[in-house]
């Protein structure tokens, strides 16, 4: 029986020295924390997480996808682990912050946040999360984009942890079992 996680990231990193696979596991440990937390999850139950991002070609470097990463961990935990409660992720809801193990969204680049947000705005996707202290930042350049596109409407979020973003019911759905069916 496994005593910890397993934490597989099958694309290519840029550079071995990169903060990408880090913040994967970084990214597992906050996600347990926040599951034995606020859902109860067992400390003895250990999972394979094994993140693939569909990107033909593309190499990855840096850090912006650890709230991804968590939420991802934290549906697919919900769904195996002997839990109440399941969370859902809507498709048209991203994520773009870097996450600390305790479960605090931190800044990312400028250039890559300003990335992000032009590449949601370009996309079907609603609604993208990033650091409550880049939220000025994040509003700054989106009001750019509009200007040359008004019609097209895209929420930033604003949140300072990962519970933030679950508790969110913009971001996550979440379904309870009733009592008797859970037991």
């Amino acid at each position: 029986k496994a005593t910890e996680d397993d934490i597989v990231v099958t694309n290519t990193i840029e550079d071995p020295e990169n903060r990408f696979l880090e913040q994967a596991k970084d990214s597992v440990v906050a996600a347990r924390k926040l599951l034995e937390e606020k859902y109860g999850l067992e400390p003895s139950q250990h999972f394979q997480f094994k993140f693939a991002i569909d990107s033909t070609g593309a190499r990855f470097s840096g850090d912006s996808l650890g709230v991804a990463f968590a939420i991802g961990a934290i549906a697919l935990v919900s769904r195996l682990a002997d839990m109440r409660q399941t969370i859902d992720i809507p498709r048209q809801v991203s994520f773009s912050s870097a996450l600390t193990r305790d479960g605090e969204l931190k800044s990312i680049s400028l250039q890559g946040l300003k990335l992000k947000i032009e590449r949601a705005f370009y996309s079907p996707l609603t609604d993208l999360v990033v650091p409550q202290e880049q939220l000025p930042d994040a509003r700054s350049c989106l009001e750019q984009l509009q200007a040359n596109y008004p019609s097209r409407k895209l929420s930033l979020i604003g949140a300072g942890t990962l519970d933030d973003v679950v508790s969110d019911r913009r971001l996550t759905h979440q379904t309870q079992l009733s009592l008797p069916g859970f037991l």
